[in-house]
């Protein structure tokens, strides 16, 4: 099977192994593709990306938008919790925090990127990372 197949030369049993090695070298010297200006929106069948993906996470503008958004309403002013958990010092990777902002289990809401961006959520967790623990009260 050996030859020329137009601008390509063949070798029996390599052709396959010969065609993807040179595609992904194409690929890798083409660079990428997105723009450097575009946003990093998800569609709904990517990952979502992480805080550093985007921009830096400004906690200061978290407080504000976490305020604004509405999520004081249920976990507490300062995020201390309320009707819903405490927040405040929130351990869970912003991945998780993501998704269940976005399809939440129990009785929250969903916030879907139309009412809270995934750059604004990100400022949210910074926020929420920034802030202490609350102490336990021990039953009397």
């Amino acid at each position: 099977m050996g030859g020329m197949r137009g601008s390509c030369y063949f070798v029996q049993g390599w052709s396959k192994v010969g065609v993807a090695l040179g595609l992904l070298l194409v690929a890798c010297q083409a660079g990428p593709t997105v723009p450097s200006t575009a946003t990093l929106e998800p569609s709904p069948t990517s990952t979502i990306p992480s805080p550093a993906a985007t921009i830096v996470p400004d906690p200061a503008l978290g407080a504000q938008l976490y305020r604004s958004v509405g999520c004081a309403r249920c976990h507490g002013p300062n995020a201390e919790g309320g009707v819903n958990p405490t927040l405040a010092g929130i351990r869970m990777s912003f991945s998780t925090f993501m998704r269940q902002v976005r399809m939440p289990r129990g009785e929250m809401e969903p916030f879907p990127p139309e009412r809270v961006s995934n750059q604004e959520l990100s400022h949210i967790y910074a926020w929420l990372q920034s802030l202490p623990r609350p102490t336990p009260t021990p039953c009397a």
